[in-house]
């Protein structure tokens, strides 16, 4: 697929005023939901549980819009309500078993199912509802729901939500594609004109990353209803693995336009972090706040915008408000929240805080390579010497080549230990570290710096002279720029200074005090060492 310019096409969606007349029909509210027109379809749902409040069925449908709005303490009010209301709709209780999957808890979800197939024993809703619960929840052990599915197709085959969920059941728990599209292909045969079935094609397409035929179902699915809010985030997630992030933003504000709803606005702030744009995320984070805060999922989305933004102290706030919320708000807890909250401590100093929550970062995903630098960072300001080199050796495993920059954070880490443990025979393997960055990166002054300093440790009398070659190997790329590398010539002219006094070349030690003092004519040091030199030898 090929990037493109936005169309005229584009252009006059995104300027689309959506227009809706008020529901009157529990279907047109179910298809506000189904548009991802959450709001419009909550205010409909209102107005149908005003018109008929003891139907506890508007209240698992209005539970369901909550649900897929992800306002899940929401969905959770209504479900309750709606048993409350009237015990026997059986749905309410499908809806509260589901709220207890997002919280991976099946052994209070699964009696709640039954109870609720006890009452709908008939009903084949009450079959695909549980089925779509396990699979909202991607849940891995996907028998149950295939069960369900089983007992609703024999009781209605022309219900197209039985085989995508089947083709959705396929995907998650054993990735069969082919099981997968031969549903969704049932049920596009069955509807023709509805968009839903390409959505699913297109997301399968997707995650075998054949992005050229996710495009084509995509834009099938918008062909045929051009007002489908969902097919134009989908879109906008294509574009996005693209890393055509401006096509990807074109659609997700088709997508907010068409959807007019608060939840829609919160998933493109969540592209607008996927995509870089970590201030305008902010910006429209804090817009949605201002009408209404209980989507607590803005809190995590904002945690990490604000430590990207290096705004370390405020990350900390939205990241631990985000966490001490997502009990009750049903949000799950993924390896990106555990990564960010341990990078977040470390930018605000709390390393030792950090490092059992990069751990476990690292240890559910262990493909994101920042998360070991990050570890290394903290197991060096934390003093764990051994656990930073092993976390950087581990790091090797996943990569072709190790790159210059962990070699020499390894060297650094024996270094440290050496002086930290008192045993500079350590610094025999930080050398080797130091001589590979040497080789590779020649031009690096630092790799010959640590050279000669790993060296001076094993030669404390500097008798053997044995940091003497590497001194002069770090003024040879040095003196290049003698202002940016003032500090290391510095270092180097001293010690090949105090190295000549040693072997009595009072001409030599002198030579290098004058290049000390050339650089710094107040140096300390310097000065310190000529008169060394001028009373010695004499």
């Amino acid at each position: 697929m090929k990037t493109t310019k936005k169309t005229g096409f584009f252009v006059a969606l995104s300027l689309l005023v959506i227009q809706t007349s008020q529901a009157q029909t529990l279907k047109d509210a179910l298809k506000f939901t189904e548009n991802h027109q959450f709001d419009v379809a909550t205010a409909a749902y209102h107005k149908l549980i005003a018109e008929k409040p003891t139907d506890g069925s508007l209240y698992y449908y209005m539970g369901e819009n909550m649900y897929k709005s992800e306002r899940f303490d929401s969905a959770a009010f209504y479900y309750e309500k709606g048993i409350s209301v009237d015990p026997a709709v059986g749905l309410n209780y499908v809806g509260k078993g589901k709220i207890a999957l997002t919280k991976n808890d099946e052994a209070t979800a699964k009696p709640l199912f039954e109870k609720a197939l006890v009452q709908h024993t008939q009903d084949s809703k009450a079959y695909i509802a549980i089925a779509e619960a396990y699979v909202d929840n991607e849940w891995k052990n996907m028998t149950y729901a295939l069960e369900c599915l089983a007992k609703a197709e024999k009781m209605d085959r022309s219900n197209i939500n039985i085989y995508m969920l089947m083709g959705d059941a396929a995907l998650i728990s054993t990735n069969d594609g082919i099981v997968a599209l031969n549903n969704y292909e049932k049920a596009r045969d069955l509807e023709p004109k509805n968009p839903r079935p390409l959505i699913q094609m297109g997301n399968l397409y997707e995650r075998a990353r054949s992005y050229d035929l996710s495009f084509v179902e995509y834009k099938k699915a918008i062909s045929l209803d051009v007002n489908f809010a969902p097919a134009y985030l989908k879109l906008g997630d294509l574009w996005y693995q693209y890393k055509n992030y401006d096509s990807a933003i074109v659609n997700l504000e088709i997508y907010v336009k068409l959807s007019n709803s608060l939840s829609a606005r919160v998933k493109y702030a969540k592209y607008l972090f996927l995509a870089k744009q970590y201030q305008r995320s902010v910006d429209e984070i804090e817009k949605i706040e201002k009408i209404d805060k209980s989507f607590n999922i803005l809190n995590r989305i904002k945690a990490y915008d604000l430590f990207e933004l290096k705004k370390c102290p405020e990350a900390l706030i939205s990241i631990e408000l985000f966490l001490k919320n997502a009990p009750t708000s049903g949000d799950k807890l993924i390896s990106e929240d555990d990564r960010y909250y341990g990078k977040i401590l470390a930018c605000n100093g709390k390393d030792s805080l950090a490092i059992p929550y990069l751990k476990s970062a690292n240890a559910k995903d262990s493909s994101k390579l920042d998360v070991y630098r990050e570890l290394y960072n903290a197991y060096i300001k934390t003093k764990q010497f051994n656990e930073a080199i092993s976390i950087l050796q581990k790091k090797f495993t996943l990569v072709k080549e190790p790159s210059v920059n962990d070699i020499y954070s390894i060297g650094l880490a024996f270094y440290q230990k050496a002086a930290f443990v008192k045993d500079s025979t350590i610094n025999l393997k930080a050398d080797s570290c130091f001589k590979i960055v040497t080789e590779r990166q020649p031009d690096y002054v630092n790799g010959f710096m640590y050279r000669a300093r790993a060296n001076a440790t094993l030669d404390p009398q500097s008798t053997m002279g044995l940091a003497k070659p590497h001194y002069e190997a770090a003024i040879a790329v040095a003196i290049a720029d003698v202002e940016k590398n003032k500090k290391s010539l510095l270092e180097a002219y001293y010690y090949l200074g105090y190295y000549y006094t040693l072997q009595a070349d009072k001409v030599k030690a002198l030579e290098y005090v004058d290049k000390i003092l050339q650089i710094d004519p107040e140096n300390k040091e310097g000065l310190q060492l000529k008169k060394y030199i001028d009373a010695k030898l004499k």
